[in-house]
């Protein structure tokens, strides 16, 4: 239940701050936080991460929906109790959940956080907790799957060698 709560949570962050920016500013539009550092700045992708498969908007939807069902199935088939695992699928799924709905409601997705330092692309909260449950799963893959044999607890089983 907590990580139910926890999604929610990310999705409607997400959404509130793309609704704000979306409402708030002209598209284009970029107001400094830190000069020179981190901006504002309202984009709307109709691609993916650094606008790879810019139009794609149908293929990248579809995409989304087969990963987040795929999420679900292996969450309510395997039950997987370790919370590094329980925490990665939920920021995956909160944040694909996220972007989902400005595809299918606008065709293309809400950017707005701009690291300007660093010249990196635009991109907005959904897009951070995928990398961040991104992270989260490597390092659980790294860690607990070492012969591939993972328990749900995250700790192998010596005897069975499971």
């Amino acid at each position: 239940m907590l990580w139910f709560i926890i999604g929610i949570l990310c999705v409607l962050i997400d959404r509130l701050s793309k609704m704000y920016v979306a409402n708030n500013f002209a598209q284009g539009q970029s107001i400094p936080v830190i000069n020179n550092v981190f901006n504002i700045t309202y984009h709307r992708n109709n691609g993916a991460a650094f606008s790879m498969l810019r139009g794609k908007t149908s293929f990248l939807t579809v995409t989304t929906i087969i990963i987040i069902i795929a999420a679900l199935v292996y969450i309510i088939v395997k039950r997987p109790k370790h919370n590094l695992l329980l925490m990665s699928l939920t920021l995956i799924l909160s944040g694909a959940v996220g972007n989902l709905i400005d595809r299918i409601r606008d065709g293309a997705v809400v950017d707005f956080l701009d690291f300007k330092l660093i010249n990196f692309p635009v991109f907005n909260v959904a897009d951070c907790a995928i990398v961040i449950g991104g992270i989260l799963l490597f390092i659980y893959v790294l860690k607990f799957s070492e012969s591939g044999n993972i328990k749900d607890d995250g700790k192998k089983d010596i005897q069975s060698g499971e």
